[in-house]
């Protein structure tokens, strides 16, 4: 099949399809996927074959996956590759995905990683993720993830997570966050009952700069909906 990709013009038709190859041959020998992709000459073009291939590991050699992800020369190569490799794991073994990201060097990214996998383990198993949550020993961490647990814990198990948002300190960026969160996840499907949500929380600085965020948010589909609604908060 490689011997006719010589009848496609360059662009982005091209590169598709030398990303389709390099996922295709890595379901049946990723070593040699590898070395094709290496020969390419166009770097953007090897890195996309590259994370294409790096999908394909993810599934049964995640360890692998997360090793050639870190040897990606572009950051945000590198940086996605790592969150979808973690991201399969997490659907198997969600302790060690986060587990896994907590020992990534500090940065934004870092975080970013434990918090979305937090929430995709809550989304799946409430409870594990709970009690993986409150076995946290850095206070920073749980601050950290907390705001990601509650929001997806919230769609399925109100009481729980509002019984942690309400354990959260009044007016600290933990439950401004969380709050914020609840109320921008239901303004997609369910902007009324976004806007009940915000009404039912107790008066303070939280609830304030929650009813200002749901407004702007609302204003970009709705301006006159959103000024009528955030006056009733």
């Amino acid at each position: 099949a490689i011997p006719l990709l010589d009848q496609i013009p360059p662009g982005e038709q091209l590169n598709q399809a030398l990303i389709q190859i390099g996922s295709s041959w890595a379901q049946n020998d990723q070593k040699a996927a590898l070395d094709w992709a290496n020969q390419q000459s166009d770097p953007q073009v090897k890195s996309q074959i590259v994370s294409g291939i790096i999908g394909v590991m993810s599934q049964n050699d995640p360890k692998g996956a997360l090793d050639l992800a870190q040897s990606l020369p572009s950051a945000d190569a590198r940086e996605n590759g790592i969150q979808s490799v973690l991201s399969q794991m997490a659907q198997s073994d969600p302790q060690g995905a986060i587990g896994y990201a907590m020992n990534l060097p500090p940065s934004d990214n870092r975080n970013n990683q434990i918090s979305n996998l937090a929430s995709q383990w809550a989304n799946n198993d409430q409870q594990g993720a709970l009690t993986w949550y409150n076995s946290l020993t850095d206070q920073k961490l749980k601050d950290q993830v907390v705001g990601s647990v509650i929001r997806s814990l919230y769609a399925n198990d109100q009481q729980t997570a509002m019984s942690m948002l309400n354990s959260l300190p009044e007016g600290s960026s933990e439950r401004m966050k969380a709050t914020t969160g609840i109320a921008i996840s239901l303004m997609h499907n369910d902007p009324q009952g976004a806007v009940a949500f915000v009404q039912s929380l107790p008066q303070g600085k939280s609830k304030d700069q929650v009813a200002q965020n749901l407004s702007m948010n609302m204003a970009r589909t709705d301006a006159q909906a959103a000024i009528a609604l955030a006056s009733g908060i």
